[in-house]
């Protein structure tokens, strides 16, 4: 645990030598999804930090916190670890957070990969729907976030992943963590932010995404200087659910271009 003003913050780290990568998830979400991916990295040549971002997993916070709060907490981390520079890994909400970071912080960030991620609300659908408290409508809101085929070819992952949702919002402060997730994060928009990103930038989409339209692609594009695209074809929202092994493939093979 690390004392960030206003919150304790849950953290990790791993690896002995090499380059830092640092991982941002999503709202809601937890380190633990970053189980498989730290281990690819580190077996590259990587050491890997990763944060429960406050109103999420352990960590825990004394009052309410905003965008800044969450961007602090990460080069908090960086400070404690003794990270002078690092590559930024940030998704879904994580990525808003690893945009900022990187505008803000450019000698930092030595790399910069923004994962099924946005640049404004005006791409996004099917927020506002409520998780619920029951498994139905869990599932129904989970649906939203992978593709109909990957709930076919995977109903009893989708029926695991479904039953874990549901056990956080019973057992924790799920809704009103991720009620504070949103509020902090605002109406966004960083598109004033993205031209002073001067970071390699890897931005990486599912086709088929329902939370945040792959147009959003066509934004990163324009207004980051030094940008590649990879949309994954019949890939929904959740990446590292849908489609793990080519995506931390098409990753490590990006950092280790530097």
């Amino acid at each position: 645990m690390l004392q960030v003003d206003g919150a304790s913050l849950n953290f990790a780290s791993h690896g002995g030598y090499g380059p830092w990568v640092t991982l941002v998830n999503g709202h809601s979400r937890s380190m633990d999804d970053f189980k498989s991916m730290t281990q690819f990295l580190v077996e590259l040549g990587f050491r890997v930090a990763t944060l429960d971002n406050r109103g999420s997993g352990k960590t825990t916070v004394t009052r309410p916190f905003y965008l800044k709060d969450m961007m602090t907490d990460v080069t908090s981390l960086w400070f404690h670890l003794g990270i002078s520079q690092s590559h930024l890994i940030g998704i879904s909400m994580g990525g808003v957070i690893a945009q900022n970071i990187a505008a803000a912080y450019p000698g930092c960030v030595d790399s910069l990969v923004l994962v099924s991620t946005t640049c404004g609300k005006k791409w996004m659908s099917h927020t506002e729907l409520d998780w619920g408290t029951d498994l139905n409508s869990v599932k129904k809101k989970l649906s939203y976030y992978v593709t109909p085929r990957f709930i076919s070819k995977n109903q009893l992952l989708f029926e695991s992943m479904s039953k874990q949702i549901l056990k956080s919002i019973e057992l924790s402060d799920f809704k009103d963590s991720g009620s504070m997730q949103t509020a902090a994060i605002g109406d966004y928009d960083t598109l004033a932010v993205m031209p002073e990103i001067n970071s390699r930038t890897l931005v990486v989409h599912g086709s088929d995404d329902q939370i945040i339209n792959v147009g959003v692609v066509e934004d990163f594009k324009k207004h980051i200087g030094d940008v590649r695209e990879v949309v994954f074809e019949e890939i929904g929202h959740l990446i590292l659910a849908e489609n793990p092994r080519p995506f931390y493939q098409l990753v490590g093979s990006f950092l280790k271009e530097i």
